[in-house]
């Protein structure tokens, strides 16, 4: 990788830092969207991210479940920086790459890389009813760090998981 590519990476990485909203909320837990029936979401204790769980299709049109963090209102594509970048999050301590990009409305779309990456994070939420999953997102000019309830995500992502099944 080229010294430009690498200054490039690090003025990304220093302006998605800067660009969360620090302002701290209270999260309690999973929640379904009140507009799809198959949508589900938990905040972080920072007001501009979130995490998302909902149902896709492929390009097979086979159902999948979706998991994303999302960054509403993001500086870095609101200002049209970002395109598609990987940024690198530890989940729980363990490292797992997601893929990055902006939606229309100017919201970051962080989802796992790959499907061992989402392994890694249903099996984190997983662990138990209490308690959260930490993210952090190392580096030098400081960690971004924060943490998502793992309360009501069993059960939904077993509702997920029932609706991705062959229709009888």
């Amino acid at each position: 990788m080229s010294k430009l590519s690498q200054i490039a990476i690090t003025v990304v990485v220093f302006i998605f830092f800067i660009s969360f909203t620090f302002t701290q909320i209270r999260s309690n837990g999973w929640y379904r969207s009140n507009n799809h029936t198959f949508q589900f979401f938990a905040k972080s204790e920072f007001e501009s991210i979130q995490y998302q769980m909902y149902l896709d299709n492929d390009l097979m049109n086979k159902k999948h479940i979706r998991l994303q963090i999302v960054e509403l209102k993001s500086s870095l594509c609101l200002e049209d920086y970002l395109k598609n970048t990987s940024i690198v999050f530890y989940v729980d301590s363990r490292v797992i790459i997601f893929s990055g990009h902006c939606s229309d409305l100017g919201a970051l779309i962080m989802t796992p890389k790959n499907v061992e990456g989402h392994e890694k994070i249903v099996e984190a939420f997983s662990k138990s009813t209490w308690g959260k999953v930490r993210f952090a997102n190392i580096h030098k000019e400081g960690d971004l760090i924060f943490h998502i309830p793992r309360k009501g995500f069993r059960s939904f992502y077993a509702e997920l998981k029932s609706a991705t099944r062959k229709a009888l």
